[in-house]
């Protein structure tokens, strides 16, 4: 009977370490792939400033398998160039971020932002452009395959490096079923894309143009232009 209880407490003793070793290098995997990202705030938005790039923002955990598969996902080499290029790559732990009551916690506005809009799975990959920083451009959640990042890096109307991001003069405002776009461009090309990048609707515009919001989508669209400005709108 005592030489059972012996085998009984070696064997939970090896699982625990067995298991111990696994999150341990569970952990250390999870570190070494956010290498690629900063986790200052105030370094990444001076960058994206100085650089004219928007910011890539990623939150998650550890212990997160999804993440991890995510964080592989981005480190491939189609998907880190792309990201090494066009955009200024900021981190912050989910749970650290989520779990605080100070408001004034990096990334805090982001992950409420994220709850608001019914997040589902980590990770919480979002696009901010540096000078509207209240809001995110682009966000998706539980997104984790090297396919689907890559669509998300390379669909059409994304926002990339060396646009304009400043804050446009472009009039635009939504009262009720109308969306409402004036300016002095005599004659442009105005195109209506998902955060996705899904063009929605195209058209030429004057000086002033009224659009049926029925048509569009309801979330974050973003609005460019062939006379180089982009914004963007939230379809209520």
């Amino acid at each position: 009977m005592l030489q059972i209880k012996r085998l009984i407490l070696f064997l939970f003793g090896f699982l625990f370490i067995l298991s111990s070793q696994i999150l341990h290098a569970e952990d250390k995997s999870y570190q070494d792939l956010i290498k690629l990202f900063n986790t200052s705030k105030t370094e990444v938005f001076k960058q994206a400033e100085a650089e004219g790039k928007y910011i890539f923002l990623f939150a998650g955990r550890i212990g997160c398998k999804k993440c991890i598969e995510t964080l592989e996902s981005i480190n491939a080499e189609s998907n880190k160039s792309i990201l090494e290029k066009e955009y200024v790559l900021w981190y912050i732990d989910w749970d650290k971020v989520s779990n605080t009551t100070n408001l004034t916690i990096e990334g805090k506005n982001y992950v409420e932002e994220a709850k608001r809009k019914g997040i589902e799975d980590l990770p919480a990959l979002f696009i901010i452009n540096p000078y509207e920083p209240e809001e995110s451009v682009s966000f998706v959640s539980g997104w984790n395959n090297e396919k689907e990042i890559n669509t998300l890096l390379t669909s059409q109307g994304r926002p990339v490096s060396n646009e304009m991001i400043e804050t446009t003069s472009v009039n635009i405002s939504l009262s009720g079923n109308l969306l409402y776009i004036s300016n002095n461009i005599l004659c442009e090309t105005v195109s209506i894309y998902t955060i996705t990048g899904q063009k929605v609707t195209s058209f030429a515009k004057e000086t002033t143009e009224t659009v049926n919001a029925k048509i569009l989508p309801k979330g974050i669209l973003i609005i460019k232009s062939s006379a180089g400005w982009n914004t963007k709108i939230l379809n209520k």
